[in-house]
């Protein structure tokens, strides 16, 4: 979540909603995983200017290593 409210000052308020809707909607769809690690993966995608298929591509595989456990 902290990634999520740092982001307000360059992209506003809408990336936030947006944001906790994404988290919602994982929470609603039981992709515990997924949510425990979107502030990491979403963070380091974005550090590296990563493409949006990679940052999803890394966020499905912390999914699936979280929900493994």
């Amino acid at each position: 979540m902290v990634t999520i409210l740092g982001c307000v000052p360059t992209d506003g308020l809408g990336a936030v909603d947006a944001a906790c809707q994404v988290l919602e909607l994982m929470s609603t769809l039981k992709l515990y995983g997924m949510r425990s690690a979107y502030d990491e993966v979403m963070g380091n995608g974005i550090k590296r200017q990563h493409e949006p298929p990679r940052i999803v591509g890394d966020l499905l595989q912390s999914g699936f290593r979280n929900d493994a456990i």
